[in-house]
């Protein structure tokens, strides 16, 4: 059985409007767990900055106090950073093409409902004839 053109495109703009709400919900949560993340690597690092700074280790003294090390904190934490404030930057432009994607989508929908009302009323003429 061979489709109609009208059904193919109601239910693509019902498969978009499903997909449009899981990517939503994806982004949503995207950028409730970045800066949680952010939090627990920065609280993560400094606890076990000042567990080495503590340490009895004569290489963790030197390498701390005399600010030789390999990777400098400063660094990682700033790297950390910016990376979440790159990811909560893109889920905000996600959202805003989530939300003009929304309203493309409502003005479908209202183009779907005026020719169904212009359908109803041309059948309701054709069976008064």
């Amino acid at each position: 059985m061979e489709e109609s053109s009208v059904n193919v495109l109601y239910d693509l703009v019902e498969y978009m409007e499903r997909e449009r709400k899981r990517l939503l919900i994806a982004t949503a949560i995207v950028l409730l767990l970045v800066p949680l993340a952010l939090t627990l690597n920065l609280l993560g690092f400094f606890l076990m900055t000042k567990k080495i700074l503590f340490a009895d280790s004569e290489i963790s003294r030197t390498v701390y106090r005399t600010g030789k090390s390999l990777i400098p904190p400063y660094f990682i934490i700033s790297l950390n950073a910016l990376t979440s404030i790159a990811l909560v930057f893109l889920g905000i432009k996600n959202l805003l093409f989530l939300k003009s994607w929304g309203k493309k989508l409502g003005k479908i929908e209202n183009i779907e409902k005026k020719i169904y009302e212009e359908v109803i009323k041309d059948d309701d003429i054709v069976e008064e004839d």
